[in-house]
């Protein structure tokens, strides 16, 4: 109905299927008409400690979706979707800030040691990213400008 893709959908009817396998285990099959928020957090952290904040945040949402679903056809008695907590990611949080200069280094040294066209070539393109900050991006579209393509 939302026209999400298949795998999205498949994904989604997984997790669905492990909650409800959780419910069944603590004898809470026959009752899903009564479940709390209690029992959603005691989903979540049963479940969070295991997982990456990302994917944690992907089941919370995947919860979030089921719930829906249930009470939208009066399988469960309220909407406890908004109960479902979920962690804040925030944008580039995995990229480190900088790395070493010594890192930097190193990896420049073991580029500058091989001298055939394509050793000088990621040298130079690593002495653009570090010296001057220039995104991987930038060096893509600034060396597609500026060099010819060879044709056969």
């Amino acid at each position: 109905m939302r026209g999400l893709a298949t795998e999205t959908v498949s994904d989604r009817c997984v997790r669905a299927q492990q909650f409800l396998r959780w419910l069944d285990e603590r004898g809470a099959k026959e009752i899903l008409h009564t479940l709390t928020v209690a029992d959603i957090d005691a989903y979540m952290k049963l479940r969070a400690p295991l997982l990456r904040r990302p994917t944690c945040r992907s089941l919370a949402l995947c919860l979030r979706c089921f719930l829906r679903y249930l009470f939208a056809h009066g399988l469960i008695t309220r909407d406890l979707a908004p109960a479902v907590m979920s962690p804040t990611l925030y944008a580039f949080e995995s990229i480190l800030s900088a790395l070493h200069a010594e890192d930097v280094n190193t990896v420049l040294e073991s580029t500058h040691q091989d001298r055939t066209p394509v050793g000088l070539r990621d040298y130079a393109i690593l002495m653009l990213l570090s010296t001057y900050g220039l995104r991987a991006g930038e060096v893509v579209r600034t060396h597609r400008e500026r060099v010819p393509v060879l044709r056969r």
